[in-house]
């Protein structure tokens, strides 16, 4: 045998066994899928929950409770992680991790949060829908989706709803408040927006595609490589577009408006759409 292929062996057999072992092990634990039901008090506190909850949740109001409660199924592969709840300087987190990283680790849950609370939520990277929300609401997605039906301040002014999305897409049917999203890197597609208080949009990397049931006001959108298509009602409006190699489809200004449009977009494409 020559030395090259002594070499060869010495090095190559060692990793095939390895690779073997590997895969066998991975069989092994896609195999054994075991689940566990979670059950998860979080305090209230002065009408405001802060809250970091790793996994994938359906978010729901109640009126009858004080408290928030966090109910679902845990998934694992042979080793049963723990579900814990530690105290944060904000708030609470609710934390879930499993030690072997192939297979199925995840929390999908319900949380089902105060009808009087404000919240604020951190997913953790998990996917998070709702049918509904009322009221003060801050989301931030770290790569989740949001897939929501409606989103309305209620009697709140300012900007009572807040989304932030790292890398996930956010879906909405109806957004009844003033508009302050972030994203970078996930699409944004709003069916109808009711309130007419306009507001701020900024993306990064993703495409946006918003219709306005009623003239926004003032309206700003920051867009970075993504393309942003626009609808907005039969109005009067001032359009301030800039594009950095993108296309852009805009009306004309109209003479003596004061509502502004504002675009940013650094290379997508731009199309704004007035409705009869």
């Amino acid at each position: 045998m020559t030395p090259g292929r002594v070499v060869a062996l010495t090095i190559g057999v060692p990793i095939v066994v390895a690779m073997i072992g590997w895969l066998c092990f991975t069989l092994v634990a896609m195999l054994d899928m075991e689940s566990f039901p979670v059950n998860v008090t979080i305090p209230v506190a002065g009408e405001q929950l802060t809250a970091q909850i790793d996994g994938n949740l359906t978010v729901r109001q109640q009126g009858d409770v004080s408290d928030a409660k966090l109910t679902g199924t845990a998934k694992y592969n042979l080793i049963r992680p723990s579900v814990t709840k530690t105290r944060t300087a904000t708030g609470w987190r609710v934390g879930y991790r499993c030690d072997i990283g192939v297979g199925d680790c995840s929390l999908n849950g319900t949380l089902v949060v105060p009808s009087q609370a404000s919240l604020t939520l951190d997913s953790a990277g998990g996917d998070v829908s709702m049918t509904s929300y009322t009221g003060k609401l801050t989301l931030d997605m770290a790569g989740g989706n949001l897939n929501a039906g409606t989103l309305t301040a209620g009697s709140l002014t300012g900007s009572p709803i807040q989304v932030k999305s790292y890398g996930g897409d956010v879906t909405v049917s109806t957004f009844d408040a003033p508009l302050l999203l972030d994203t970078d890197g996930g699409n944004v597609n709003i069916q109808a927006v009711t309130s007419p208080a306009g507001g701020i949009v900024r993306s990064y990397g993703g495409d946006v595609t918003i219709t306005f049931v009623k003239a926004p006001g003032n309206l700003e959108i920051d867009s970075d490589g993504g393309n942003l298509q626009l609808t907005l009602p039969g109005h009067q409006y001032i359009y301030d577009v800039h594009t950095d190699g993108g296309n852009q489809n805009v009306p004309s200004s109209a003479q003596g408006a004061r509502d502004k449009i504002t675009v940013n977009s650094a290379g997508g494409d731009v199309s704004i759409t007035e409705a009869s």
